[in-house]
């Protein structure tokens, strides 16, 4: 190589770019197929070529297959087992050729595709019926050679036609564009599901808009609502009912507490009348029962507290003579407590003042649903809840689908890509796809 050659190899003088052609994805098909047109013509004429070869052997083998099925093997003479082997392989052999020759006809059809397809198949054909024949072929052959032989001729030209078709349309443009063509189509498609989603995601994220749109409607109906001098009156109430329900829930804490200062004591009776060791009446029983397991129920009961009172009185009396045995220090704090819950007045204390409050808890709602705010106000509530699930539901759709569009977006453009590369190795042009 001269310095001069050097010099433009290094500098790339002289180099030739390659032709760009911008291409529509939709006129793909036809842009390929122009450009593949001129080589189909020069193809076509040598695969017609060809194929005029394969009718004249096929006649041939036809010719061939008939003498042969007029030949008679006797079984009469010479190697008796040998030639009745050869009789069966003639007969099997001649079948398996006729159907053959059958099977080989060219179709009329000039479409190259069509004939890509026939050539392909019977060059497959051919090795597959004469290797499964190959037993008949040598039996049948011991006695009838020349008739072999000549059949043996024929295959092995059709045999070398077929194989130079294959070659034609394996090397030609047709083969690889076909390959590209199906390239094509997957794009095509590719683009109407991203383009599918594309109309999908519009329309839900017009339906989320409506949606967002409905959820700020009704904040600002719930803030006017709120603002009116109703609505004031509705906090109030709903304050004052907040601090009767924390009074009540600390009224009823304290006489759970002073119950269960005396729990153990307690449980222990209750165990000592349910076996029968101490006579108690079943009513009281179940009282005191009900006193252990829920005190507010058996107070409505007894709510004096005349019957938990005498009860306890028993207790004590049981604690003292050790019948329900505490250690000395437990003994003395649990009589010390039994003596105050039987001193204690449970009808002023607890079930008059749970009774006053439970009154004025009832005046409240029955103001507050007597408000129609109120009810204007747990309705808008309602329906925010509502439309805050649906905005939650759509915005995770939405998110959803314009996911799987940025996912087949890079499809299309990482396959555009290759079919790009594929179409430069075809025509050996810079193709670029415009989608």
């Amino acid at each position: 190589m001269g310095f001069i050659d050097f010099l433009k190899k290094l500098f790339g003088f002289g180099r030739k770019e390659k032709k760009v052609v911008v291409v529509e994805v939709e006129n793909l098909d036809s842009f390929i197929g122009g450009k593949t047109k001129s080589e189909a013509v020069g193809l076509e004429r040598q695969v017609l070529s060809r194929l005029a070869e394969v009718k004249h052997l096929r006649n041939e083998l036809k010719s061939e297959v008939e003498l042969l099925k007029r030949k008679q093997i006797s079984t009469e003479e010479g190697n008796l087992r040998l030639r009745k082997i050869a009789s069966s392989a003639h007969s099997n052999l001649v079948q398996q050729l006729s159907a053959l020759a059958e099977k080989l006809e060219v179709p009329s059809s000039t479409n190259l595709s069509v004939l890509r397809a026939y050539s392909v198949d019977s060059f497959a054909l051919i090795n597959r019926e004469i290797f499964s024949s190959r037993k008949s072929i040598v039996y049948a052959g011991t006695v009838l050679k020349e008739e072999i032989q000549r059949i043996g001729i024929i295959i092995k030209e059709l045999n070398r036609v077929f194989s130079e078709l294959k070659d034609l349309f394996l090397k030609s443009s047709m083969h690889r564009g076909s390959a590209v063509l199906s390239g094509t189509e997957k794009i095509r498609l590719l683009i109407n599901e991203k383009s599918e989603l594309e109309t999908n995601l519009k329309e839900e994220k017009a339906l989320l808009s409506g949606i967002s749109s409905k959820f700020s409607s009704l904040r600002k109906e719930l803030l006017f609502l709120q603002e009116s001098e109703e609505s004031e009156k509705i906090s109030r109430l709903f304050k004052e009912k907040a601090r009767l329900v924390a009074e009540k829930k600390n009224l009823k804490d304290s006489f759970i507490s002073l119950l269960g200062r005396v729990e153990k004591p307690l449980s222990r009776f209750l165990k000592l009348a349910g076996s029968g060791s101490f006579p108690v009446e079943e009513r009281d029983k179940n009282l005191l029962r009900l006193y252990v397991q829920n005190p507010f129920i058996a107070l409505k009961s007894d709510p004096k507290g005349a019957v938990l009172k005498k009860l306890l009185g028993d207790v004590k009396g049981l604690v003292k003579d050790d019948s329900i045995a505490l250690k000395e220090k437990e003994k003395v704090k649990r009589l010390r407590d039994l003596d105050e819950l039987i001193e204690f007045n449970f009808f002023d204390e607890i079930f008059w003042k749970l009774n006053s409050i439970d009154a004025k808890i009832n005046e409240v709602e029955k103001e507050l649903s007597g408000l129609a705010i109120s009810q204007q106000i747990d309705t808008v509530n309602k329906e925010i809840d509502a439309a805050v699930r649906e905005l939650e539901e759509k915005q995770s759709l939405v998110n959803s689908l314009e996911s799987k569009s940025e996912r087949k977006y890079s499809e299309i453009l990482e396959f555009k890509a290759s079919l790009e590369k594929s179409l430069e190795e075809l025509l050996n042009e810079k193709v670029i796809i415009r989608v």
